[in-house]
């Protein structure tokens, strides 16, 4: 499996490397850069022994001492030329962007993994739904989600609202613990974090974090697949947890969820005070609907109770892991070991570069080759996201 897994990386790399040599010119609306610049003053970003992240203050981690800069192509940057919006009237509708934005995705997006455009004059939220709408993907929905989320808008949605500001969120694949997850992850950056203080959206290769995993353990995962398990309270008995199923699938109908659960293969069972406790196995890759790569897609890590142990609003400590938000297992039921989940962390923030996005910063990531993660911030900042069904 995986000389196999080695043969397809190779492959896909040299696709990629010619690519990037065919691009050279994307017309009169944006330009392609390689390699996004940061600016001269921008500090390193702690990484290992960070308070609020997870696994960095564990004896023997080997989480990297600073966030990296991001690699060639990844993301690939794509910045509004100054003499088209000079020429332009944008300030009525985006289509001409739109166009654009649609044809560069549908071409490269599944060789680079994540685009950033930069210099789109969407300025808000409603205008952010309009320019969506008119790229024509068909609209993801966010059901049975595990962190809270409010609509903003039409398609629109606050990235979280379960994990404090100052809490850094791990590298990790939209959706990735449903067997129906979203293909795009698109983000927009309405109000930037200030230098300095945090806030730098990370983005982590799913092919670069398979090529370093311990093989002996993408085995095991391979063999077993992964069980995920979730508690949600009732926003009726516990409206400051973690996540409610009520918010979760955007009813109060407890027959309306079991419906969802039931037709996704979901087990679960209801507690008394009303808690919703349901869990599915899955496997630890699946392919790419466009390449046909066999990619390594979970959340194996994030999922896991021990993200909470190092959480600004922590659980009690002395439960069992099933007690927790989130949990993950093997597919036969077993604890991961603690050596293999620090394992996993210690490659996925190795494989991250990372960067603050700038107002009207529009990042779109192939969901199941890039992971996103965030630092953890000390100032007003805010991202909304849309998902995508293809």
């Amino acid at each position: 499996m995986i000389t196999s897994v080695v043969a397809v990386l190779n492959t896909c790399r040299w696709t990629r490397l010619n690519a990037i040599r065919r691009l050279s010119s994307v017309g009169s609306v944006f330009t392609h850069r390689e390699k996004l610049v940061l600016p001269p003053t921008t500090a390193p970003v702690p990484i290992a022994w960070r308070k609020w992240l997870t696994g960095s203050t564990l004896p023997g981690n080997k989480l990297p001492p600073v966030l990296a800069t991001p690699s060639v192509n990844h993301p690939a940057v794509y910045e509004v030329n100054d003499q088209f919006l000079a020429d332009t009237d944008v300030t009525s509708n985006l289509s001409a962007f739109a166009r654009e934005v649609r044809n560069i995705l549908d071409s490269n997006l599944h060789i680079h993994g994540c685009i950033l455009f930069r210099g789109i004059p969407i300025k808000d939220a409603r205008r952010l739904s309009s320019f969506i709408k008119a790229l024509g993907y068909k609209r993801a929905s966010y059901e049975a989600g595990v962190v809270s989320r409010d609509d903003v808008t039409d398609g629109v949605m606050t990235t979280t609202d379960s994990d404090p500001p100052m809490c850094s969120i791990e590298p990790h694949n939209e959706m990735a613990y449903l067997e129906k997850f979203p293909s795009k992850i698109m983000f927009y950056c309405d109000i930037p974090a200030k230098p300095g203080y945090g806030g730098e959206t990370g983005v982590t290769s799913n092919r670069e974090v398979l090529q370093k995993l311990n093989p002996s353990i993408v085995e095991k995962f391979d063999k077993l697949g992964i069980t995920y398990s979730s508690r949600k309270s009732s926003k009726l008995t516990s409206p400051e947890s973690y996540n409610s199923w009520q918010q979760a699938f955007r009813t109060n109908e407890r027959r309306d969820v079991e419906t969802y659960l039931e037709e996704n293969n979901h087990g679960y069972q209801w507690e008394e005070d009303g808690t919703l406790v349901d869990w599915r196995t899955l496997p630890a890759f699946r392919n790419h609907p466009t390449t046909g790569e066999r990619l390594w897609f979970n959340q194996i890590t994030i999922h896991h109770a021990s993200y909470f142990l190092d959480h600004p609003e922590p659980e009690p400590t002395n439960q069992p892991s099933k007690m927790y938000p989130l949990h993950t297992t093997y597919g036969d039921g077993n604890e991961i070991e603690d050596e293999v989940i620090q394992h996993i962390r210690d490659v996925n923030w190795g494989s991250t570069g990372g960067f603050q996005m700038q107002k009207d910063d529009f990042l779109v990531m192939d969901n199941m080759l890039s992971m996103h993660s965030r630092i953890g911030f000390n100032c007003d900042r805010r991202l909304l996201v849309a998902l995508t069904d293809d």
